[in-house]
């Protein structure tokens, strides 16, 4: 199933939601629309969908299903100010993106060793550069001119173009 398909069944299948919705009922928002009094307390979860009923979503924070949702969860307030809803794949995409971001050290351990750092496959790997073919991916190790470490950059064979940002 393409790309597109996968978007079309998504959103028939969580009506009446949208794929990205943010609900502003218990907030003020300001004259730009800046949303005011969303707690600091308030965290990101992921969430399983079950389902609509009785005029409200039905999430479970069991990872089952293939519909992940990306909630912020304003418990202070008992709302969802956020709900967003992720195949598997843009799921694995975020969750690689947050790598990077949150431990760059085992992001780059994973490819320099061979793993795929977005779905964990054996990465085919010569001379500096290892290809994913699961994912269509390649990674360059570009050697780092501070140490004998190296940088890794990410370039999406579909797209053919490198993504932002030092990877």
């Amino acid at each position: 199933m393409s790309e597109i398909e996968l978007h079309q069944e998504l959103l028939e299948r969580i009506k009446p939601y949208g794929k990205h919705n943010i609900f502003t009922a218990k907030y003020e928002v300001d004259e730009n629309g800046v949303v005011k009094g969303i707690s600091p307390n308030a965290k990101w979860t992921a969430m399983a969908f079950e389902g609509y009923a009785d005029g409200e979503g039905r999430f479970i924070r069991v990872p089952k299903g293939d519909i992940i949702v990306l909630i912020l969860d304003d418990e202070d307030n008992e709302f969802l100010p956020v709900i967003s809803f992720l195949t598997r794949e843009e799921a694995r995409k975020l969750a690689n993106e947050l790598l990077r971001f949150v431990d760059y050290e085992e992001y780059k351990w994973l490819v320099r060793t061979g793993v795929c750092p977005k779905c964990g496959d054996d990465l085919i790997a010569d001379d500096g550069v290892a290809i994913c073919d699961n994912c269509n991916v390649k990674y360059y190790l570009i050697e780092n001119d501070e140490s004998t470490d190296f940088d890794v950059e990410e370039v999406d064979l579909n797209e053919d173009s490198l993504k932002d940002g030092e990877i």
